[in-house]
This record gives C-alpha cells, sequence and structure tokens, in this order.
C-alpha cells in the first residue's frame, strides 16, 4: 500500500531538526524550522537529487495531510 511517511531527521546542513516527506519509499518533500516553529519552510527536492529517487507528482489532499503531520511532529504536538 502506498501512503505518506514523515520522519523526524537531522544532519550537519541544518542547525535544527526537519522532518521528510516520502511517498511510497521517494522523497517528497523537507519541512525546516530553521527560523522557528512558528515560520516553518518546505523545501522540495532539488534538480541535483536522482529522479528515481523523488517523486514529483502527488495527490493534493495527501500531501497536505503530510504536512499537517509533519509540523505537528516539529512542534511537539505528535510524540
Amino acid at each position: 500500500m502506498n501512503v505518506f511517511t514523515t520522519m523526524i531527521a537531522s544532519d550537519d546542513d541544518h542547525e535544527k531538526v526537519f522532518a521528510e516527506i516520502y511517498f511510497a519509499e521517494k522523497f517528497v518533500a523537507l519541512v525546516s524550522q530553521e527560523e522557528g516553529i512558528d515560520q516553518l519552510k518546505v523545501e522540495l527536492p532539488s534538480s541535483d537529487l536522482d529522479e528515481n529517487m523523488i517523486l514529483r507528482e502527488i495527490s493534493m489532499d495527501g500531501f497536505l495531510s503530510a504536512l499537517k503531520e509533519a509540523r505537528s511532529k516539529l512542534v511537539g504536538e505528535i510524540p
């Protein structure tokens, strides 16, 4: 079954943790809280990523739900 998944992650390029959104194990977007939890930013895949690892077209309703889940995880509303 193809579903959206949201993972909290961190790396050296980001000062704070961020949320990665995937659909069917392909990367869709990153939600960053670098400017604070009241100014979350959505970063879409860059052109330098392998096209086989990303998804550029998805359901809007599903994506909105995934964004809400990412926000909730970042601001601590979901354990």
